[in-house]
């Protein structure tokens, strides 16, 4: 990005006036952009802009931006300027609108012809692939992976000049009216429409309101494709002037196998069609298809060799992923040595100066460019290693290299998907209430440390677990944020104290040891919260307890209240009036302890649940669980399911009429039957109770049912007459068999699956 903006038509563009002590009239320019504080590499001529997001607000962070030398700021509060003495402060009504108005001014200003990709499902693919398919011609540049968003487009804008020809814009919407906003910023000249999906109509009032907002943004742009398969036509659309790419237009015998499905087809048609239409010639685009790249729609964390973590990123070298990618490695690293691998394809060579540039000044501890797979000797022992290349280079076969060799039984957790469930419930949630994440459990089962750093990244203020053992692990991963410890046992107080951890406080013999190991350690003032059993009979004080709790905890120093909490019993009830009878108890509670104590407490009742049905009742905080992982008491269409367990078939085999399957003759057969043998059993997770048909996996989109008994590391299942091979892939739970429908086989509830998913099962990290 090189604005070259000086302060007064940055005012003028972005509609923010100006605020400062001092004048620096030699050097009044702006030239780069930054929405977080954690990222700033370089400080001159940068502006920090002070965006407010679900969970965190960049006012906040403005100190350590001007920590790390940052001196400009575009900011919507009055600001104290004798804070910060060298500062300029550009002062606006609404941050994301004016990086909008400069965005659009950039827009107008170069010569650089714009391509929107608008659509449900295949933005990012249509628009690698259009760029592979012009870039051999043109000067192009594609915005990076997922700056689709109100904010990611604007980004993306700022960095267009005069030296690309052509500019291919990924753009999603998730309300009405904001394609308007997008396309006033935009200004395509050409479109395409890559898909309609009904997942996505939550805030809208139908499909049709839904799809018209999609195609909102290419009224009026003469040159706008879709492909046949979509199944709309000129007559439906008649605003958009719509050319319809058959996919016949492509040569299937030209492409790889890998290409030969509906949906690659659609893709591929849309990219061929619009890179025709920008005239390049027939047979040069058939010549670019074949050569097509595989896209890995993904960024991968998993277990290295020698207690390494990698962090395979091989979808592309764009420089602002990069920049993520290497704000990514820092974060998770902690105490790991950080090793930095690249392998630049030849298109992003002319860029090599800017790339060293870049990784330098992350500081990692190695970083080294590959030519070659024989070049990569490093001992990676203890680090965290960002491999970063072409997908289908030499760096695929060093990510598996030096990927531990564990279970071929994964489970998937979706990061991105995650970070779209936290939105959802921090909307349910008024701006000052704190968000608790519950993270017990081996954060039901996803992997305790992974994504309490992953949590701590999204901005939530607490994280829950249930021991303190799990709550060491945490700090000793490099989590700083506050820990809640549910359920604190005696021999535990010493690490409790150690690590800055905050127990939940029960009854009064535990307060009372909990004391006794204050004055031990000479420790005053220490924060506690106080947990009553307000009707669900587990743990806590009684409510009567109150009064005696209280004058405990005043005439000891030692120890202060810094939150109360109780369960709800009945959460998933809408309208229950045993809830209704907790929530005055806990009523009760909190004003007798506020009226006694005069420093602030944190007052918190709600669970996922209890988000969802008794939102008034927020208090201070609440506590997230297994709403994270798009899992609720009933079915809510806008959370994202978060796991897919996968395996593969170890063998197929054919049984003769009344040959027997599986230990103690458990299933005898009455007709000739194929069987796959897959790498899962009840060590695993997948249970016993699943034998002989009560469970079954997926195979190629096929429901396959259990045959015989399930062995500790195997199951059987009848494949029926599907072409089934060795190696196939095994859907245990994912689109076709959500953790709901597992759970119905199971006899049991999706808490009890998750959690009892074995360690064994490789945890593979993955953001879309």
């Amino acid at each position: 990005m090189n604005l070259n903006l000086s302060y007064q038509d940055f005012c003028k563009f972005s509609n923010a006036s100006i605020h400062r002590l001092k004048s620096n009239e030699s050097n009044e320019l702006i030239d780069e952009i930054v929405f977080d504080s954690r990222r700033v590499v370089f400080v001159k001529n940068v502006l920090f802009v002070a965006l407010k997001g679900d969970f965190r607000d960049g006012h906040d962070f403005i100190s350590d931006a001007y920590d790390k030398g940052i001196r400009m700021f575009l900011v919507s509060k009055e600001i104290n300027l004798d804070q910060f003495p060298e500062g300029i402060f550009f002062i606006c009504n609404h941050v994301l609108e004016s990086l909008q108005s400069l965005a659009s001014w950039n827009r107008k200003r170069t010569k650089t012809k714009v391509i929107a990709v608008a659509g449900s499902h295949g933005k990012t693919t249509v628009k690698e692939w259009l760029y592979h398919l012009l870039s051999p011609h043109y000067r192009v540049y594609r915005s990076p992976k997922s700056y689709n968003s109100q904010l990611g487009v604007p980004l993306s804008l700022l960095q267009l000049t005069d030296q690309y020809n052509y500019a291919i814009i990924e753009v999603g919407f998730s309300l009405p009216g904001e394609m308007k906003k997008m396309k006033k910023m935009i200004l395509p000249d050409y479109g395409i429409v890559t898909s309609f999906s009904s997942t996505k109509i939550s805030a809208f009032k139908n499909q049709e309101h839904y799809n018209n907002e999609l195609l909102s943004l290419m009224f009026g742009v003469k040159n706008t494709i879709a492909s046949s398969l979509l199944g709309i036509s000129k007559e439906q659309i008649n605003e958009i002037s719509l050319v319809e790419i058959a996919p016949q237009s492509l040569k299937l015998q030209q492409l790889d196998s890998r290409w030969r499905n509906p949906v690659s087809i659609q893709n591929l048609s849309l990219a061929f069609g619009m890179a025709k239409i920008i005239g390049i010639n027939k047979d040069d685009l058939l010549k670019r298809v074949s050569t097509i790249p595989s896209l890995a729609m993904r960024l991968e964390t998993y277990d290295g060799i020698n207690n390494s973590i990698i962090i395979n990123d091989t979808y592309n070298l764009d420089m602002n992923a990069l920049s993520s990618s290497l704000a990514y490695q820092k974060a998770i690293s902690f105490k790991l040595r950080r090793i930095v691998v690249l392998a630049l394809d030849s298109q992003m060579e002319e860029n090599s100066e800017e790339i060293q540039k870049e990784v330098n000044a992350a500081n990692p501890d190695i970083f080294i460019e590959l030519n070659s797979e024989e070049e990569f000797n490093l001992d990676i022992s203890n680090a965290v290693v960002l491999l970063k290349g072409n997908q289908n280079s030499f760096i695929k076969k060093i990510a598996q290299k030096i990927k531990k060799q564990t279970h071929s039984t994964v489970l998937e957790i979706n990061f991105s998907a995650i970070r779209e469930n936290l939105s959802f419930f921090r909307k349910k949630t008024a701006p000052n209430t704190k968000v608790l994440c519950m993270v017990k459990a081996q954060s039901y089962g996803s992997g305790l440390e992974k994504m309490a750093l992953f949590l701590e990244a999204q901005g939530v203020s607490y994280l829950g677990v249930a021991c303190v053992d799990e709550g060491v692990e945490l700090r000793k991963s490099g989590v700083q944020i506050p820990i809640l410890v549910l359920n604190m046992q005696q021999e535990n107080f010493k690490p409790c104290i150690d690590y800055n951890l905050e127990p939940a406080i029960y009854s009064f013999v535990q307060l009372d040891r909990f004391i006794r190991e204050l004055i031990d350690h000479k420790k005053t003032n220490f924060p506690i919260h106080l947990k009553f059993d307000t009707g669900m009979h587990r743990l806590g004080f009684n409510y009567k307890e109150t009064s005696r709790v209280l004058e405990m905890i005043k005439s000891q120093p030692e120890v202060r209240i810094k939150g109360l909490f109780s369960h709800l019993a009945d959460s998933g009830s809408t309208a229950s009036e045993f809830t209704k009878k907790q929530i005055n108890c806990f009523d009760k509670i909190k004003k007798m302890i506020c009226e006694n104590q005069s420093s602030p407490i944190i007052s918190h009742l709600l669970n996922t649940d209890g988000i969802l049905n008794y939102g008034k009742f927020q208090y201070d905080m609440v506590r997230l669980g297994i709403g994270m992982y798009g899992i609720s008491s009933k079915e809510i269409k806008e959370l994202k399911s978060v796991f897919s367990w996968k395996t593969i078939v170890s063998q197929v085999k054919k049984i003769e009429i009344g040959d027997y399957v599986g230990y103690s003759k458990g299933f005898q057969t009455n007709k000739p039957l194929k069987i796959a043998i897959i790498p899962v059993g009840y060590a695993d997770g997948f249970r016993r109770i699943l034998k002989n048909g009560q469970g079954g996996v997926y195979i190629k989109g096929n429901f396959c049912p259990t045959v015989g008994n399930i062995c500790m590391d195997m199951a059987m299942v009848d494949i029926g007459q599907n072409k089934v091979e060795e190696g196939d892939l095994v859907e245990i739970i994912g689109e076709n068999q959500t953790i709901a429908k597992l759970a119905n086989s199971m006899q049991t509830i999706p808490y009890e699956i998750l959690t009892g998913i074995s360690k064994r099962v490789h945890r593979v990290y993955i953001e879309d």
